[in-house]
């Protein structure tokens, strides 16, 4: 399904399969398939538990410009992000877990 920026959370459904470039040997984390995010660029969610989680996307200000809340899977969660309605530039992506614990912090730029 779709991970967009404006979508409502309930829209959020992971694809059923895994590319090479976005398996992980850890339990948990966040892998995109490229430093360089296009628009309709694959990531995938690893975690260690169903329940639900959290992707923040913060500007270089550390301001909020997108979060989305969804369920995911126990294992591997591969979505894809749109980006026309975010301005290219670098943002952090933080990966947050139900009870709010950071679980991972990733720099990426947005073309």
């Amino acid at each position: 399904m779709l991970f967009l920026a404006c979508s409502p959370d309930a829209d959020l459904v992971p694809y059923a399969f895994v590319p090479d470039t976005l398996e992980m040997d850890t339990n948990t984390g966040l892998r995109f398939d490229n430093s360089t995010i296009e628009d309709g660029s694959m990531f995938n969610i690893k975690t260690a538990k169903t329940g639900k989680y959290t992707l923040e996307v913060l500007d270089l200000t550390n301001s909020l410009v997108t979060k989305n809340t969804f369920m995911a899977n126990e294992g591997d969660n591969v979505f894809m992000f749109y980006t026309k309605a975010i301005e290219r530039g670098d943002y952090t992506f933080k990966f947050y877990d139900n009870q709010k614990n950071l679980i991972q912090s990733q720099k990426l730029f947005i073309k």
